[in-house]
């Protein structure tokens, strides 16, 4: 085999996929115990945790700055701890990554958390298989796509934060696409 200079790939039509949302589910946690009582949070996904930019902000010093993550998937509901220094504990055990039950509670330090499944909720999809120069068919993929187009219609900056290898410069020339096709008169 020849590994010489790249192939050249043959320019194709987007292909129209179609549907253009997604169910989702959802979950909520809440703080059932203690001086964070009632403090809740929910969504696809929910950080837990004292640090700023954690979905569920909590004050317990035995609370690690990033503490858990949990995450509702088609499955049930996802709890993972990223490292904290007290765990996570569901009765007497505890845990590092485990599907829990709706209802669940979990010990975060001295806190308490209750997980609970949310509702059912719709995200959009990006309507073709092409952005720019991302190209992907998956509903991931075409959830990037519709996240991408709507930032770039904004006149707010736009992070992108990757390892190398994984699409920013794709990402940000199709941002840059998009904001002048909008721009430019039909």
């Amino acid at each position: 085999m020849w590994y010489g200079a790249p192939v050249p790939v043959k320019h194709t039509e987007p292909i129209d996929m179609g549907v253009a949302t997604l169910s989702v589910k959802t979950l909520s946690a809440e703080a059932s115990e203690g001086d964070e009582r009632g403090k809740r949070a929910g969504g696809e996904t929910v950080s837990v945790g004292t640090a700023p930019g954690n979905d569920l902000l909590l004050t317990d010093e035995s609370v690690s700055h990033h503490h858990l993550e949990i995450e509702a998937r088609p499955d049930g509901i996802w709890v993972s701890d990223p490292g904290s220094t007290n765990g996570v504990c569901l009765g007497d055990a505890r845990i590092e990554r485990a599907m829990v039950p709706p209802g669940s509670v979990l010990r975060l330090g001295r806190d308490l958390l209750r997980v609970s499944a949310g509702a059912t909720g719709e995200v959009a999809l990006h309507s073709e298989d092409r952005l720019g120069l991302l190209l992907g068919r998956s509903h991931a993929m075409r959830r990037l796509m519709a996240q991408v187009r709507r930032a770039a219609i904004t006149h707010v900056g736009v992070l992108m934060a990757a390892r190398a290898g994984r699409g920013r410069s794709s990402s940000r020339g199709s941002c840059t696409t998009s904001v002048h096709a909008r721009a430019s008169p039909s």
